[in-house]
């Protein structure tokens, strides 16, 4: 019985201060203390700068032989593969995720990658 009120105690204290941290995100606390819902802004908080968005162009052969091509436009990072070009949201400087298809995309360095990662690239 005690480890319940102690967790809720540390949920509420965890709350409490994401509250005064982050004041325009919603929280609410389950009524028995165990679960804490947060509402927040679905875009991503990670920005790019122009320059930082265009350290990420480049050509890169993925295992299977297919051709991944990021590109840029301003702050705002792109891919092609198979032909089908998709926007990047920055999750890092070297961690995105593609906007429809939720597709994975890891650069192994910041600037002028020399290798790249593709992950759930969900056929369309």
């Amino acid at each position: 019985m005690r480890i319940k009120q102690v967790l809720a105690f540390i949920g509420a204290a965890a709350v409490s201060t994401l509250a005064l941290a982050e004041p325009a995100a919603p929280v609410s606390v389950s009524a028995d203390g165990s679960t804490v819902f947060v509402q927040g802004d679905p875009s991503p908080v990670f920005r790019l700068s122009p320059g930082q968005a265009e350290d990420t162009n480049g050509s890169f052969k993925l295992d299977d032989g297919r051709v991944l091509r990021l590109t840029s436009h301003q702050n705002k990072v792109f891919m092609e593969v198979d032909g089908k070009r998709e926007q990047l949201l920055p999750l890092s400087r070297t961690e995105f995720v593609a906007k429809k298809t939720g597709a994975r995309v890891e650069l192994d360095e910041e600037a002028f990658a020399g290798k790249v990662t593709l992950t759930q690239l969900r056929a369309k």
